[in-house]
């Protein structure tokens, strides 16, 4: 087989759609409108891709380790136990699996482009979604709550992995990455979510009893303060903004937005881990997994969203064609109406 030939890079002044471009990134952009093989070759060229791809694939290959090796201990298919944490490290692979996609093939249409990042952002809700399910079945340490999460747990998941979908897919289509409300809604996105994941450790944190000394709270620290650092990476564009073109390949924010994602996450298991070895939390974590660890509440919760995510992606991307066209349909009457006054 002949590989196809790989033309340079372009800068981001040239030729790219401007939806495309990113954010004070402008050089190493791909040439769009190029076949599919051209972008699948690019992942082992230098462009301004290939880090983001490749932070993604080889967190994807260590968290699939760590799956792996916990798998050795812990049933994740026939023990209600741990089913809840085998569907959310499922939600997490997905996530780094979709996204590697994203980043391969987002570059070669303004179409592919809307198509594969609403696949990203419905990746990134399963995940939110993923991780609250461990949360709500792990974490919990009061009765009131876990009464309330054992009815509203899975519910509140789904809406809000898909409200993440649909608020983010949307407002990327309708606005554009760079108009105010969509960095609004992907605001409301990410916190609503992450108020729902932290909901057991802030129970845990304002109402634990004075008699009652909490053993493993101190250990989430470390995934909290990762989660507000990635926060703080991703939406400040550091250190890209401060030197145009210096880290367009190495070191720009979304490399190291991915880097701290992956050490989150590995962090976020360490301290699941704990939490169920932990003798004082066994009495609860036994009552929610009773209740949430059944295939329908872990596996069945997680492929509904899945379901939900394909047919989002499907709207999306008839939304992203009739959108460009009617983009391209503009331009050609601007270009019209220039040459008649000619």
């Amino acid at each position: 087989m002949k590989f196809p030939y790989s033309p340079p890079t372009l800068t981001l002044a040239e030729r790219m759609p401007s939806e495309i471009c990113k954010k004070h990134i402008h050089t190493g952009y791909l040439r769009p409108h190029q076949p599919w093989s051209y972008y699948v070759i690019s992942v082992f060229q230098a462009n301004n891709q290939t880090l983001n791809v490749w932070t993604h694939v080889i967190g994807f290959l260590y968290i699939a380790y760590r799956s792996y090796d916990i798998s050795l201990n812990c049933d994740f298919l026939h023990d209600p136990m741990f089913r809840p944490l085998g569907a959310g490290l499922l939600c997490i692979l997905t996530l780094l699996a979709a996204s590697s996609f994203a980043h391969i093939f987002g570059d070669r249409s303004e179409v592919a482009h809307y198509t594969c990042f609403c696949m990203d952002y419905d990746a990134i809700g399963l995940y939110s979604m993923g991780c609250a399910l461990i949360s709500q079945t792990y974490f919990v340490r009061g009765k009131g709550l876990a009464a309330f999460l054992v009815n509203w747990s899975r519910p509140g998941c789904i809406y809000l992995a898909v409200q993440f979908s649909v608020l983010l897919s949307f407002s990327k289509i309708r606005f554009g990455r760079a108009h105010k409300l969509c960095n609004i809604f992907r605001a409301l996105a990410v916190y609503s979510s992450y108020f729902w994941f932290m909901l057991p450790l802030i129970q845990r944190y304002f109402w634990q009893s004075k008699c009652y000394h909490d053993n493993t709270l101190g250990l989430h620290i470390y995934h909290v303060i990762l989660f507000q650092l990635n926060v703080l990476v991703y939406i400040a564009h550091v250190p890209e903004r401060w030197f145009p073109t210096t880290f367009d390949f190495i070191g720009q924010s979304h490399q190291l937005h991915h880097i701290i994602l992956v050490v989150s996450v590995d962090n976020f298991l360490n301290v699941t881990l704990e939490e169920i070895k932990s003798l004082s939390s066994i009495k609860f974590i036994k009552y929610m997994t009773g209740e949430l660890g059944t295939v329908e509440n872990s596996y069945g919760s997680v492929l509904l969203v899945i379901c939900s995510d394909c047919v989002l992606i499907a709207v999306a991307a008839l939304f992203a064609i009739m959108k460009v066209s009617h983009s391209l349909g503009e331009r050609k009457h601007e270009q019209q109406c220039k040459s008649h006054t000619e």
